[in-house]
């Protein structure tokens, strides 16, 4: 399982134009954790092995449900993410429609019980992980460093070596 979201404890540079109490902002960030424990389960319990489906033929139940879960799980975070003026919203709601987007097409054209079970949960849960790492993580970090009093930092350029090895 990945390491999930945890505050860090450095200097920071940048001012955050509004303050919300740190006790919301951890409550937020143990919001999300659960949220993404939940995810990790759910997929691993509904699609993992001898969890085949009830009943033949037909839209895939499991599929349905969870697209309605993280429908709902999703409008959550967006809040979440517009109450906190986390800027890279639209990045992260991007990725949001798109899965949903894929759920909604799995659903619609597996049939219930006649598709490759270990193939969408491999799917699901390289997706899961991904946006965890990607996206839920960085906005943890965000929430996280903002909490402390004073700066948020500035993003930082990607480190590039300044030496050349000749051979």
């Amino acid at each position: 399982m990945p390491k999930l979201l945890s505050l860090p404890s450095r200097p920071l540079s940048h001012r955050r134009p509004a303050r919300t109490p740190p006790s919301r902002r951890r409550d937020v960030l143990a919001e999300i954790n659960t949220a993404n424990e939940c995810l990790l389960f759910l997929v691993s319990a509904m699609f993992g092995a001898n969890r085949p489906c009830q009943r033949i033929g037909g839209s895939c139940s499991k599929i349905g449900d969870l697209l309605t879960f993280l429908q709902r799980r999703f409008a959550e975070e967006e809040r979440m993410m517009d109450d906190f003026g986390y800027r890279p919203a639209g990045l992260h709601r991007a990725e949001h429609r798109a899965i949903l987007a894929r759920l909604e097409t799995m659903h619609s054209t597996l049939e219930c019980g006649k598709y490759d079970a270990d193939a969408v949960l491999a799917f699901l849960e390289s997706w899961v992980i991904d946006h965890i790492e990607i996206h839920d993580k960085p906005l943890g970090q965000y929430l996280a460093i903002s909490d402390m009093e004073g700066d948020i930092p500035a993003p930082r350029a990607p480190r590039r070596d300044s030496h050349v090895t000749h051979h």
